[in-house]
């Protein structure tokens, strides 16, 4: 009776403990993983500065979403046996004192982890068939204690050589924002079970998000097997199977962490310049943002301006982009415009690396004061805002960003974006780095704005900011 009455505690009020916790440490009950939001793909402007973004998925809102379980879901799966079975053996009479002292200790707040896990290895009944409940256990207090930024060293240990392990690195490594090894862990754990289209997905995505096209398109293949009826597949394979004939002939060379490819068209000295202009521009970035330069990073440099919008489906008025990768058309090398690209988008590198739940009306107004110069025609907008008294409001420019065919309407939400960060620093010299730091720690990104300065930028003030700038002369 004591027991099942503290489950019952645990899954009544300390469920709800537990939903205060998952907003702050992105934990669902009994210590899940969150969905990772979707990478922002980012794309640069052209002469007249206007940015866009696209899914990932493709070039549409419309086009669809993979309906198999994702990574996340596959954690949960393992997380949900061991609490079914937990409750299952401790409303009973079954399992051996070590297994019910075990259970008890890892699913009651009053618990101790570690005991718990002790006591299940040390069970006589720790394995019903192939199940086993002492690396189970270690899977849940692993995951659980990543996602409190703490370390797992007795539940690693226990997961050393077991089929979970891959999984819960790559778990650990999803918390601790650590792309290079979440890929690494995520493809070893799919060797170890292929029959996981979760984890098939886990690495498609992944892949696709930091360009690793070649490793992606082998990845959905074995998600195709797993969830051959997933619209998602058909569209996604034919995009990959593209960006490998791109990209698969291009030379390679890696400087300080960043790879750059570039197509046989550019010129070996075209492209040292330009790795050595990202590799500046990265140090630059972090600096701005307060936080270590990002470790690596993966550059696509392609023959001309067609490649690149047949690799990215890219808008029409787009000449650069950053999806987890760098893509840059070879037209722009050698351009008055190239610089301040290179810079813009290496922002945007940089600050998806340390916060990836930023906004991105953030991203593009960093990103616009970052080139150096304020944006070509952000007067005639700033104007527009003082003649008007109007402005995109607060709520909805995440929503102006999704996909944007139109290029004025992205000139004026852009320069908003740009009016809104450039005020923002106004009142607060080091509102970038508050909003990194604010980031960083998972808070919502909704309140990142409020969270850049201590008397928060309202739209009234916008506009007054807007009133101060449009009367400044040229």
């Amino acid at each position: 009776g004591v027991v099942w009455a503290g489950l019952q505690d645990w899954g009544g009020q300390a469920r709800e403990e537990a939903e205060q916790e998952r907003d702050e440490a992105r934990v669902a009950s009994p210590g899940g993983v969150e969905p990772q939001a979707p990478q922002q793909i980012i794309v640069s402007p052209p002469p007249d500065p206007v940015t866009a973004t696209m899914r990932l998925s493709g070039c549409s809102p419309d086009d669809p979403n993979p309906t198999g379980l994702a990574f996340d879901a596959a954690i949960r799966l393992v997380q949900d046996e061991l609490w079914d079975r937990a409750i299952t053996t401790l409303r009973g009479a079954e399992g051996s004192p070590a297994l019910r002292a075990g259970l008890q200790a890892l699913f009651t707040r009053e618990g101790d982890p570690d005991e718990a896990l002790t006591s299940l290895a040390a069970a006589p009944d720790r394995t019903d068939g192939d199940y086993d409940y002492a690396t189970s256990g270690a899977f849940v207090v692993a995951v659980r204690r990543a996602a409190r930024g703490d370390e797992a060293p007795e539940a690693m240990a226990l997961l050393e050589g077991r089929p979970l392990e891959p999984l819960a690195r790559a778990a650990r490594a999803r918390f601790a924002r650590d792309t290079d090894a979440e890929l690494e862990a995520l493809q070893e754990a799919m060797r170890v079970d292929p029959e996981q289209p979760g984890v098939a997905l886990g690495v498609t995505v992944l892949a696709m998000q930091r360009g690793d096209s070649a490793v992606a398109q082998d990845a959905l293949a074995r998600y195709a097997a797993l969830e051959p009826d997933d619209p998602w597949v058909a569209l996604t394979r034919q995009r990959l199977a593209l960006r490998v004939a791109l990209e698969a002939p291009m030379r390679r060379q890696e400087r300080e962490g960043v790879m750059m490819a570039y197509a046989r068209g550019i010129s070996p000295a075209d492209a040292d310049r330009v790795h050595g202009e990202i590799l500046a521009a990265l140090v630059e970035a972090a600096s701005l943002l307060g936080v270590p330069r990002r470790r690596t990073l993966q550059a696509f440099l392609y023959a001309d301006a067609a490649d690149y919008r047949r690799a990215t489906c890219g808008p029409g008025w787009s000449s650069a982009s950053f999806d987890g990768a760098l893509r840059i058309p070879g037209g722009l090398v050698g351009a008055s415009r190239e610089e301040p690209t290179l810079r813009h988008e290496s922002l945007h590198a940089q600050l998806a690396s340390v916060a990836p739940g930023a906004p991105l009306w953030l991203h593009e107004g960093i990103a616009q004061l970052f080139e150096g110069d304020a944006p070509v025609g952000a007067r005639r907008s700033l104007e527009l805002m003082a003649r008007e008294g109007s402005y995109v409001p607060f709520p909805s420019m995440e929503g102006s960003f999704v996909v944007i065919e139109d290029a004025n309407a992205a000139r004026f939400a852009y320069h908003q974006s740009y009016a809104m960060v450039a005020a923002a620093i106004e009142r607060e010299p080091d509102a970038v780095p508050r909003a990194v730091r604010y980031l960083a720690e998972g808070r919502d990104p909704s309140g990142v704005l409020d969270a850049m300065s201590d008397r928060p930028l309202t739209g009234a003030d916008l506009l007054v900011w807007a009133r101060v700038q449009a009367r400044q002369p040229e």
